[in-house]
């Protein structure tokens, strides 16, 4: 059984957009549950894989599973892209164990804010906790430092940057100083899923830097704050489940985030004006209370971890696929009245904030264990994969079954934590 605690971002005084946050599920992101379960045979959103020699859970007897529920706090809701694959892959553990395994979902930030669902399960509040890793630099800083990096590395145009990004993070994330950064925090890292680049949603029309200058956007990390800084906009600090209200009221002007969870969060509702930009992407790391997963049986760990792959590459195709039917001639941001606009000008400023961050990329990584070979490491995986995939088809029109080759050889390439 998985419980849903959601759509708490709208106050109890708006009705109407908690009774639409509550609907949603049977429209838009209720097809990808149904497509998550269809392409990923165990639906798992396990990040990490099993270590040689772990249970297989299919030949596991049923008192091997431990009998537990996982308590874990998320700041998306469940009907978005994270969200719904977090519920597939619980469905498939719960029904892998026999039932003996169960989840408790607070999402929407409803337990903790996202940002402090890492300190959260440190103290074993929560047990599980999804995040982006920007928005814990403190404790994750290798990560947050990759993060940076992997955005400057990639191509700027969609989809080879979301594919080149996943290349690039993946293959560190067995490495030992990412591992290192979760356990002092107290945690065991379960992995790390790539999002796309982040666009601008705006309630005024920005194409160019005249009309950026001064607007107030909500940021995600320093690494998009500085990009949008570097428009000469002003960056604002607000948690993403308040943003909604901070756009409404006009304490910001702007979104900054990836094109599906500026349409899943609702700001469609409020901003009509979408910038599309290539800016940083980000990394959502996942992990779970250390002390917690050691106290689980092989079988148990075995079954949270299984058949990962199939997951990935069920995420990376909906990240696509959703990404086309927003965007296509009378898709859903039309629908919504958004006007898309194009701005070059933008475009140039960010793409030469990510060259400023690749020549000082080691020199800034301060307290970063051995820089230089992590920097080294991520700049091969991504030519790597960037070589193999060949000639990646380009545009907001790309479907997954366009590039189909490149999504399996991308999962394939993907490397766990022990």
């Amino acid at each position: 059984m998985v419980a849903i605690a959601q759509c708490r971002r709208f106050p109890k005084s708006d009705q109407d957009h908690r009774k639409k946050c509550q609907m949603t599920t049977s429209s838009r992101r209720g097809r990808i549950l149904v497509q998550l379960g269809a392409m990923a045979a165990v639906g798992a959103f396990a990040l990490t894989a099993c270590s040689p020699g772990s249970a297989d859970p299919t030949e596991t007897a049923a008192e091997d599973f431990d009998e537990v529920q996982l308590s874990v706090t998320l700041g998306d809701s469940a009907t978005t892209t994270i969200g719904s694959s977090m519920v597939a892959w619980q469905e498939a553990v719960t029904e892998a164990t026999g039932g003996k395994v169960t989840f408790e979902n607070f999402f929407s930030g409803s337990l903790v804010p996202s940002a402090e669902g890492l300190e959260a399960v440190g103290s074993g509040l929560a047990d599980i906790a999804e995040l982006p890793a920007v928005y814990v630099p403190q404790q994750l800083p290798t990560t947050v430092w990759l993060d940076s990096v992997t955005s400057a590395l990639v191509s700027p145009q969609w989809p080879a940057d979301f594919l080149e990004g996943q290349a690039g993070i993946a293959a560190l994330d067995s490495s030992p100083q990412v591992v290192a950064d979760a356990e002092a925090a107290g945690v065991h890292w379960l992995g790390t899923l790539w999002t796309p680049g982040f666009s601008l949603l705006c309630v005024p029309e920005v194409t160019d830097l005249a009309s950026a200058a001064g607007k107030r956007v909500r940021a995600g990390g320093t690494v998009i704050s500085q990009e949008l800084e570097a428009l000469g906009m002003v960056t604002v600090t607000v948690p993403i489940g308040e943003a909604y209200d901070a756009l409404q009221r006009g304490v910001v002007d702007c979104i900054a985030l990836s094109l599906p969870s500026l349409l899943e969060l609702g700001f469609t509702d409020v901003a009509k004006n979408l910038v599309t930009l290539s800016m940083t992407g980000t990394a959502r790391t996942v992990f779970m209370n250390k002390d917690k997963w050691d106290g689980l049986s092989e079988a148990t760990q075995s079954a949270l971890t299984e058949a990962s792959l199939a997951f990935r590459k069920a995420y990376y195709s909906k990240q696509i696929d959703y990404t086309a039917e927003l965007m296509a001639p009378g898709g859903e941001f039309e629908q919504a009245g958004v006007v898309t606009h194009e701005a070059p000008e933008l475009s140039e400023v960010i793409e030469d904030q990510k060259a400023k961050r690749i020549a000082s990329a080691v020199a800034s990584a301060e307290g970063i264990t051995d820089p230089e070979d992590l920097f080294k490491q991520l700049q091969a995986a991504v030519e790597d994969f960037r070589e193999a995939a060949g000639e990646i088809p380009l545009g907001y029109d790309v479907t997954s079954s366009d590039v189909a080759d490149q999504i399996a050889d991308l999962a394939n390439r993907t490397k766990f934590p022990n």
